[in-house]
């Protein structure tokens, strides 16, 4: 016969550990009698606790983006005191889309009135790729880190200017990201996977492709 009175050892996280198969099997019995005698309140909370469960088990689980997957490696490694120290890289430009199309100068040439513009960062064996594209007001840019070091590859893209940053944690697993609504006035671009971090100097200037 169920015993009216509240069970205050019953709490939620007791419940659920139960229901969980968390509990040692002699206490796990003893919780098994006292549900079965409890209020109603308890009783209650019991088989919200078991309708919970059930809809839980039915939501497909989505993975974390790559970015967040690798960060929580690195939090266990920081433990276990098992981190390389932090490099910084500050890359020079060593190619310009734009420059080219001004000296070739001839046909075939990169039209200058396009809306991408392709740069090539290098320094310390890591090279940096990207592909800046122009709207009216903003830019969005894509590009690739290729890093011979062999750190860890997403990366987060980071943009600085005077009218503020714009971040992007939209990186893959080959060292792509991707970052838009960059303002044309942002003059350094920052790529970190916390191993690694690379300075990229920016010019988004309006003149020549990026219009």
């Amino acid at each position: 016969m169920p015993d009216p009175r509240p069970r205050p050892e019953l709490d939620t996280r007791v419940l659920l550990d139960w229901l969980e198969g968390r509990t040692d099997p002699e206490r796990s019995d003893e919780i098994a009698v006292l549900v079965a005698s409890a209020d109603t309140e308890t009783r209650r909370l019991v088989d919200w606790l078991r309708s919970f469960r059930t809809a839980a088990r039915s939501l497909p689980v989505e993975p974390p983006p790559p970015l967040v997957s690798q960060r929580l490696r690195r939090a266990f490694a920081k433990r276990n005191d098992t981190l390389p120290p932090t490099r910084i890289v500050t890359v020079a430009l060593v190619e310009d889309s734009r420059e080219t199309a001004q000296l070739a100068g001839v046909r075939g040439a990169p039209d200058l009135g396009s809306p991408s513009v392709q740069l090539r960062y290098e320094a310390d064996g890591v090279e940096v790729y990207l592909d800046v594209v122009a709207d009216r007001t903003d830019r969005t840019i894509r590009g690739q880190v290729v890093d011979p070091a062999d750190s860890p590859s997403v990366f987060e893209a980071i943009c600085h200017g005077p009218t503020g940053t714009t971040s992007s944690i939209a990186g893959d697993e080959l060292g792509g990201f991707e970052v838009g609504s960059v303002h044309r006035d942002s003059h350094l671009l920052v790529l970190t996977n916390d191993e690694l971090v690379v300075e990229v100097p920016l010019d988004l200037r309006d003149d020549g492709a990026l219009r």
